[in-house]
C-alpha cells in the first residue's frame, strides 16, 4: 500500500521544477476539492475516474504524465 502520492510540475516558462509529496492520510481526509492545475485547466482524482481506494488497491503507480504543447511538465505517482 502506497503511503503517499507525489506531483512534479515543470515550468518551462522560469525554468523551475516543484514537487509536492501528499500523505495518504491526507488524501483520505480530503480527497474531494483537491485539484492539480495542468496549464489553467483544474483537475482531480475523479476527472482520472480514480478513487484514494482505487491508488491504494493499485499499490505504487504512474498516474499522470502530462506535457502541454509549450512544454509543461506534470507527473503524478503514487509511492
Amino acid at each position: 500500500m502506497p503511503d503517499a502520492v507525489h506531483v512534479m510540475a515543470f515550468d518551462s516558462k522560469d525554468g523551475r521544477i516543484v514537487n509536492v509529496t501528499i500523505p495518504f492520510w491526507l488524501l483520505r481526509l480530503k480527497m474531494r476539492g483537491t485539484t492539480i492545475d495542468l496549464n489553467g485547466r483544474s483537475m482531480d482524482l475523479e476527472d482520472l475516474r480514480l478513487t484514494v481506494e482505487d491508488l491504494e488497491r493499485f499499490g505504487s503507480i504512474l498516474i499522470l504524465d502530462h506535457k502541454s504543447p509549450d512544454g509543461e511538465r506534470v507527473l503524478v505517482w503514487s509511492q
